[in-house]
């Protein structure tokens, strides 16, 4: 499976025009995706919240496709 990093995970959303999710690869639980809007979006299963996504809360973290 192929991994990505925050700044490649960023520029896959921004760039496609379908519906996309992103799983932080350490932790499963934790989500990012564009939202109705085009933002980029974080959420956490089972948690509910879901919040704008800030690139430097994970930096040089891996993140795998869906």
């Amino acid at each position: 499976m192929k991994t990505y990093t925050t700044d490649e995970m960023i520029i896959v959303l921004s760039k496609i025009d379908f519906d996309i999710t992103f799983l932080l690869e350490e932790n499963r639980n934790i989500h990012v995706f564009n939202d109705a809007y085009r933002n980029i979006c974080k959420g956490e299963y089972g948690n509910g919240d879901i919040v704008k996504f800030d690139k430097n809360d994970y930096i040089n973290k891996k993140w795998v496709i869906k």
